[in-house]
């Protein structure tokens, strides 16, 4: 029987099984923007139904007043169906940084019964060169106030950029037979990763292969070793809490799991990332070995606005020997002021949509510092224009959901594509039944 070996990245991630309704497909570094000048707003996951798409979670953070790229909470709500509305807050995640910016606890609240309760918490140390050394990570029973240890990892740098490893899990939370990890690294003269191993133990002291990954990159790719560990320290506290993967930086085109089976190394996995002539990653194709054949266990194909920000990722799983769209993560984005060392302005031109998503009707509102006409145009996802109105900075525009005959538009996703003076901003709506 084939044994599944799990890579250091995703070994602590069972602990997601509390906190399932952060889980996803996708994960939190793609949600990157294109520049300094937007953050993330929003996103929005969805599940298909025949050819539509049912909305199903929303993700929304919230950030610091005085740092506005600082993510202080993010807030989970589930969409029920029943009522037509979202459930706000069924889990709520509170993160908590240093003086340098890095994040030193990420604590997950339940609501029950509309009170939040503690459920999970990371904690997180770092040297004096910023780089993450440590994370602990605890949980606890309802009507508790004690914190249970269930995981922690030792990160211990070496000369060249590479890094170590250590690791122990909650053995009988998890039914792990060895809770102990140890995963050392190859790096390449740049610092980046090529190679990673992983081996396990029952007691610390005695050691056993577990499995090794092998990466390529991009010809393009510029990543350096003060890079990785950077982005290892800014990164690690989020993604170890609020996902499901971790994927190395930069332009990664190839990667290969293996198992050790005891006497020979077994191909487990294989995946390839694709990218577009600007460099954005465009599909995640990831294939199982079984049998001595290969088959595809699921592909995401990456989607952009027109400001270059990952507008929505299709999840798509084989069915009947065709690749057919399961789940879509929707991500909304903002333009916004920081502080003046930003040298990033309040914008222009600003589309505020609501509700989102809608049933029969949605309010379109824009605000712009010119008293000039605007333009908005409604898209359906083949990139037709269904519907056109001509506004003023300010006023409410209300879209009925039907097209410019009066039929009314099958439920799905929107684009919205606001103009002034060559100025643009774009946005995106779902219709729901």
């Amino acid at each position: 029987m084939k044994k599944i070996i799990t890579p250091f990245f995703v070994l602590l991630l069972p602990v997601i099984i509390f906190a399932g309704v952060f889980d996803s497909p996708f994960t939190y570094n793609n949600v990157m923007p294109v520049s300094r000048a937007w953050r993330w707003s929003q996103q929005i996951e969805s599940y298909a139904e025949g050819s539509e798409w049912i909305p199903e979670m929303r993700v929304r953070p919230f950030y610091n007043s005085n740092n506005t790229a600082q993510i202080d909470s993010m807030h989970m709500d589930s969409w029920e169906e029943s009522i037509g509305d979202w459930i706000p807050n069924v889990m709520v995640s509170y993160i908590s940084y240093n003086n340098a910016g890095r994040i030193t606890q990420n604590e997950i609240r339940m609501n029950v019964q509309g009170m939040l309760f503690p459920i999970l918490k990371l904690t997180a140390t770092f040297d004096n060169q910023n780089r993450i050394t440590h994370m602990y990570m605890y949980r606890t029973e309802m009507g508790l106030r004690v914190w249970i240890p269930m995981s922690r990892i030792h990160l211990v740098y070496l000369n060249g950029g590479c890094v170590e490893v250590y690791g122990w899990e909650e053995a009988e939370q998890y039914d792990r037979q060895s809770p102990y990890f140890h995963t050392t690294f190859v790096c390449d003269e740049n610092g980046r990763v090529m190679e990673e191993h992983s081996v396990s133990s029952a007691d610390s002291v005695n050691w056993v292969t577990n499995n090794k990954q092998l990466y390529q990159y991009h010809a393009q790719d510029t990543t350096t070793g003060p890079e990785f560990i950077e982005y290892m320290s800014q990164s690690l506290p989020i993604m170890m809490m609020n996902d499901n993967n971790f994927m190395l930086p930069g332009l990664i085109t190839q990667l290969d799991i293996f198992y050790w089976d005891g006497g020979q190394w077994i191909p487990e996995n294989h995946e390839e990332i694709t990218y577009n002539s600007q460099l954005q990653k465009i599909m995640h194709n990831v294939e199982y070995y079984d049998n001595q054949n290969w088959y595809t266990e699921h592909r995401i194909n990456y989607f952009y606005d027109d400001n270059g920000n990952l507008s929505y990722e299709i999840e798509q799983v084989p069915m009947y020997d065709t690749l057919t769209d399961t789940s879509r993560m929707d991500y909304s984005w903002e333009q916004y002021g920081t502080s003046v060392e930003d040298l990033i302005s309040v914008p222009n031109l600003v589309l505020n949509a609501y509700p989102s998503p809608f049933r029969n009707e949605v309010n379109l509102v824009t605000e712009s510092k010119d008293a000039s006409p605007i333009d908005i145009g409604i898209y359906n996802l083949r990139g037709q224009l269904i519907r056109k109105y001509s506004s003023k900075p300010g006023q409410v525009v209300v879209w009925n959901g039907t097209d410019k005959s009066g039929k009314t538009c099958p439920t799905g996703i929107y684009f919205l594509k606001v103009n002034q003076n060559g100025n643009t901003v774009s946005s995106k709506l779902i219709k729901i039944k």
